[in-house]
């Protein structure tokens, strides 16, 4: 299969360590990856791409998920024969499902954690009282746009059981085949490192 990720970030972001985790994974499985992304050093076999600045005016998830549109328009030769999508978090989901080619394919949605619990947490527990207000609003619209996504997405890889298990009662409606990454290694290993537990479970 060829998949598609996006990423906004490199070096230094959580978001980019899992993008590259799971890229390794898929590739070493014998999988194509189509990467998205600023200047992604160390190739490690993916075919990148490099993000175009469309929208960056535009500051916060608005602009990213504008730009992620003008991207997948720019490459469009490239994606032409994409099989599906992994995604780490719901802003890049969102930005995939607005591209008319890319919400056609079969998607898979890789959650990093339960944003809006940990949102509600920090809309009351912050020290800082702009983090307070920044997660009440993101509590205002976040779970609309999770909604959203998952009514898009036929598959839903996640982290942990709990994760499963909270989207399920969240969305009770909404159909997906939720799937939990497990492993038994010790998390030792450099972000860099090749994951055997990904390439057993994506084979």
């Amino acid at each position: 299969m060829k998949f598609l990720t996006t990423s906004m970030y490199t070096k230094g972001h959580g978001g980019y360590y899992r993008h590259r985790r799971m890229a390794r994974a898929l590739t070493k499985a014998g999988h194509e990856v189509v990467w998205i992304s600023p200047d992604v050093p160390n190739d490690i076999g993916e075919q990148l791409l490099p993000l175009v600045d469309f929208y960056k005016w535009i500051p916060g998830p608005v602009g990213w998920i504008l730009r992620l549109r003008a991207n997948f328009r720019h490459y469009r030769e490239h994606l032409h024969d994409v099989d599906a999508i992994f995604t780490t978090n719901e802003y890049d989901a969102f930005g995939c499902i607005l591209d008319v080619k890319a919400r056609a394919l079969p998607h898979i949605f890789f959650t990093h954690g339960d944003t809006i619990n940990c949102e509600k947490y920090l809309a009351e527990n912050s020290l800082k009282f702009g983090r307070r207000i920044k997660s009440r609003l993101m509590l205002f619209y976040y779970p609309k746009l999770q909604r959203k996504i998952l009514k898009r997405f036929s598959h839903v890889v996640v982290q942990a059981d709990f994760l499963a298990d909270t989207l399920k009662a969240r969305h009770p409606d909404i159909m997906c085949e939720y799937t939990v990454l497990t492993s038994d290694c010790v998390f030792d290993w450099r972000a860099e490192d090749f994951n055997e537990d990904h390439v057993l479970l994506l084979k």
